[in-house]
């Protein structure tokens, strides 16, 4: 008798034991359906728009997106050496082309900004446009290869101080935030920056003539690699041009294209034509680099 319960006993528990093992095999498939895991867009976009990216994630509207920042002819050679991208945010055309000239996809137009010299708040006295090319100015530029750099070539060129303002550049800088944080830090006296990097930096703006000033354009590269997550790549484009996009945009001095603003007209300026000239026709920095 004694046996017997013993072997009853042993039979129940090994029946529990595959009811409970059954039960969780069952189950797993379903819980990994109830909760998908939808991987975050890899966005690599220009050192200029880390600030307006970072707030762009927080609103409601915003799909999950992870950003690398860096000049954008950086991103451009980063991307053609195989690394992994949804969307390519350039600050001008030429990154942008260059990108699509091996990695097929769509490219537009998201929004503008215009071009203004950040001056260091400590430096004492007023401080006008042409006194960038005074002798005593100490100047920081973005470099040639680099769209802020390849901007403000345009626009001295335009005001035709564009030698006098070369021989004060102390640095050539790989991005333009890295040229504005020399200002900020009292290096320089004054470098040419986008209106959008100042907000909540320790610098001064001042204007630069509209007869002078250039529309830097930043478009939108749809990458190969983001196949499979087409309504999420939809959905980070649109959105600059909701109510909450474009009120952040208009915070940080963008403009953008599409929706009835005027850079609804945008056409391919001078600036851009001058980026898309052959790269040896981009100014020498031989002299006065440190």
């Amino acid at each position: 008798m004694g046996n017997r319960f013993r072997a009853r006993i042993t039979l129940f528990s090994l029946l529990c034991l595959f009811a409970s093992v059954g039960c969780g095999m069952g189950d797993r498939p379903r819980a990994k359906a109830e909760r998908p895991l939808s991987e975050p867009l890899v966005v690599f976009a220009a050192a200029s728009l880390s600030d307006v990216l970072r707030e762009y994630a927080a609103l409601p509207s915003t799909p999950p997106f992870k950003v690398n920042a860096a000049g954008s002819q950086t991103l451009a050679s980063q991307i053609l050496s195989g690394a992994n991208a949804d969307i390519f945010v350039s600050a001008n055309r030429l990154q942008a082309e260059r990108v699509l000239r091996e990695r097929k996809g769509p490219m537009k137009p998201l929004f503008t900004t215009k071009m203004v010299v950040a001056v260091a708040r400590g430096r004492a006295g007023e401080f006008h446009f042409g006194d960038l090319g005074g002798s005593s100015c100490k100047v920081v530029l973005a470099a040639p290869e680099v769209p802020a750099g390849a901007y403000a070539r345009v626009v001295l060129e335009r005001a035709g101080i564009f030698e006098k303002v070369r021989k004060n550049v102390v640095s050539w800088e790989p991005d333009v935030r890295a040229a504005l944080a020399k200002v900020e830090f009292g290096e320089v006296d004054a470098g040419i920056v986008y209106r959008s990097d100042l907000r909540g930096r320790k610098v001064r703006g001042v204007s630069i003539p509209d007869s002078f000033n250039v529309t830097a354009t930043y478009y939108a590269v749809v990458l190969p690699g983001s196949a499979g997550k087409h309504d999420t790549v939809r959905r980070f484009l649109e959105g600059w041009r909701s109510p909450g996009g474009r009120a952040l945009l208009e915070r940080y001095g963008f403009e953008p294209v599409g929706g009835g603003g005027r850079a609804d007209s945008h056409r391919s300026s001078d600036s851009e034509a001058f980026l898309l000239r052959p790269r040896g026709a981009l100014f020498s920095r031989e002299r006065n680099v440190v």
